[in-house]
């Protein structure tokens, strides 16, 4: 009842209300994944990395195979600066979902900021052969090729 009113609340924009009947679900139910999710998504939108890390980890030692979970534990990672942590919480998400846009994506902006080009190249590439809409990856894949000095396929 607790972790649908908060989903409620977050529907409303209500980050507060949610937080609390979030809080109320897991001292109910400690394990109930799905509010452990959304605490830590919330702690994650919050900035309070280290909150969501601890809850995503929770989560993934309880289900190794959540792969939102594990692709928001590489987020995390990425956002507190430690990009050898992220590449292998995003290669695992990939790992697990190979056909799942969002996960390779920000592997390639890994690969790109440790000077892997080709890795990155082929990670976006391989997402927009499967997701030609995909924005995201079209554009990650342009700025690569400006980077590289491909000036036509940049643009």
């Amino acid at each position: 009842m607790h972790h649908g009113l908060s989903v409620a609340y977050r529907a409303l924009g209500d980050d507060d209300n949610a937080a609390q009947m979030l809080d109320a679900a897991l001292r109910i139910e400690p394990g109930h994944e799905p509010a452990l999710f959304d605490k830590a998504r919330l702690l994650q939108k919050r900035g309070d990395l280290h909150g969501a890390d601890q809850l995503y980890l929770r989560l993934t030692a309880r289900n190794e195979t959540r792969v939102d979970a594990i692709f928001n534990r590489g987020v995390v990672m990425f956002r507190k600066g430690n990009l050898k942590a992220a590449e292998r919480w995003f290669r695992q998400a990939a790992k697990l979902d190979p056909d799942a846009p969002r996960p390779l994506t920000n592997l390639a902006l890994i690969y790109r900021y440790l000077g892997h080009f080709d890795a990155a190249d082929r990670c976006l590439r391989h997402v927009v052969a499967l997701y030609p809409d995909f924005v995201e990856a079209q554009w990650n894949l342009a700025n690569l090729e400006l980077l590289l000095g491909n000036l036509k396929d940049g643009f």
